[in-house]
């Protein structure tokens, strides 16, 4: 058999590690489900013939009564948006539409895995420009540890800007760490964040051609500032693509002017979180009409089931309801954190969304041991570059919560309480 393309000769296959179990916190999902009331609508929708689910023939190739409804929802014209087949696609459709040999692609890893892996697929090359590790120390914000050093082919002395950046945060975020310290969640509370100015001094090369970054940012939890992504698209004609899978479960979010004053930024969003549909693979960027045509060229034309856009138009109907969830699940991520605070030998990061990053000793092990005796299943990053003993948990329901808990205590040999 011919073998395969050199580009994907190392890959490994994405491996989300999902085992059956009885209480899943590891995918990020919501474990309130969809919205209540979801399935009657679409029952009625069928029964009214409202929704066309003629499942002999091909769907509408760019959803164009979803695009009209998600436009309407985020105050855009229709020609803003294109619908895809979840989040994953549309990350690989601007790779394709962007990247390529001789091509570059900026990440800010930890991060979300399928933006290296979608590189790979057509040779685009990754330029890394690692975040900074931070820990708050009596209710101020230092540096822990810089990430390694990424090298540059640019003549900008990438580690100067590094440098400079580092001593630049850690005093101009003192303030932010007694804000969060009145929290009552600061013992052990770290932060992953962007390293603003060596991504800014990075792109001013003039070299990079697409911008990947997530706001909150998958593993670490943390939020982009406005005035930063405003910052990064002025600073270069790159497509800037920031991933707003998690957006529901912040405080804010990027206004919606924002695209239209930066014809190159790109947003990300998806049905897979705040609104409880992961299973129907539904996910939409926002960007200017220019963007959306480039990539509609490179889409796959008939991605988005039939199904998949009718539910997407029934949940939009929704939105009330999936806020106070996303409300909900926000106030129990406060306790997840005041809870951590509590607990000796773990370390954990402050999040913007619906998961909480924590550092242990013998992490792998305890991963194990969870799913083993109590079904509890996380997300296992211990091995990866930059997560050393590091989990994900998903904030679940509060009983979820707690039985992960009790068993974290029992593994640290001390007696639970609520």
């Amino acid at each position: 058999m011919r073998p395969t393309s050199k580009q994907i000769a190392n890959l490994e296959p994405y491996d989300p590690k999902y085992l059956p179990a009885q209480i899943y916190l590891n995918a990020n999902e919501n474990n309130y489900g969809a919205p209540q009331g979801l399935y009657e609508a679409l029952a009625k929708m069928l029964q009214a013939q409202s929704i066309d689910l003629s499942l002999h023939r091909y769907p509408d190739p760019l959803c164009l009564k979803l695009r009209e409804l998600l436009a309407s929802y985020h105050g855009v014209n229709p020609e803003q948006v294109l619908v895809g087949n979840g989040g994953d696609e549309l990350i690989l459709d601007l790779i394709l539409a962007w990247g390529g040999n001789g091509r570059k692609l900026l990440i800010a890893p930890p991060c979300f895995s399928s933006y290296e892996l979608s590189a790979a697929l057509n040779g685009t090359e990754v330029v890394q420009v690692p975040r900074i590790d931070k820990i708050y120390v009596e209710k101020e914000l230092v540096v822990a540890k810089q990430g390694d050093a990424t090298e540059q082919n640019c003549a900008t002395k990438q580690g100067d800007a590094t440098e400079q950046n580092s001593a630049t945060e850690e005093s101009a975020t003192a303030e932010q760490g007694v804000a969060i310290g009145q929290s009552d969640a600061v013992k052990n509370l770290r932060c992953y964040d962007v390293d603003e100015e060596g991504i800014l001094a990075r792109v001013a090369c003039g070299d990079i051609d697409i911008v990947m970054l997530a706001s909150p940012n998958n593993p670490t939890g943390d939020l982009l500032s406005a005035q930063f992504v405003n910052r990064l698209c002025t600073a270069s004609d790159a497509i800037v693509l920031i991933d707003e899978a998690y957006i529901d479960f912040a405080d804010t979010s990027l206004s919606m002017q924002s695209i239209l004053h930066n014809e190159n930024l790109v947003l990300l969003r998806t049905f897979s979180k705040a609104w409880g549909l992961a299973g129907v693979r539904l996910g939409y960027l926002l960007a200017s009409a220019e963007v959306i045509r480039n990539l509609a060229k490179v889409r796959q034309p008939y991605s988005v089931s039939r199904f998949a856009a009718a539910t997407g138009c029934a949940a939009l109907e929704f939105k009330e309801q999936v806020a106070k969830t996303s409300s909900k699940i926000i106030t129990e991520r406060q306790r997840v954190l005041t809870l951590f605070s509590t607990l000796k030998n773990i370390e954990y990061y402050r999040s913007d969304a619906n998961f909480v990053l924590l550092r242990m000793s013998g992490a792998h092990e305890f991963w194990q041991w969870l799913h083993s005796t109590r079904a509890i299943l996380l997300r296992d990053l211990s091995s990866s570059k930059g997560l050393k003993n590091c989990l994900r948990l998903t904030i679940g329901k509060t009983e979820e919560n707690d039985a992960f808990f009790a068993a974290l205590h029992e593994w640290q040999g001390a007696r639970y309480s609520k």
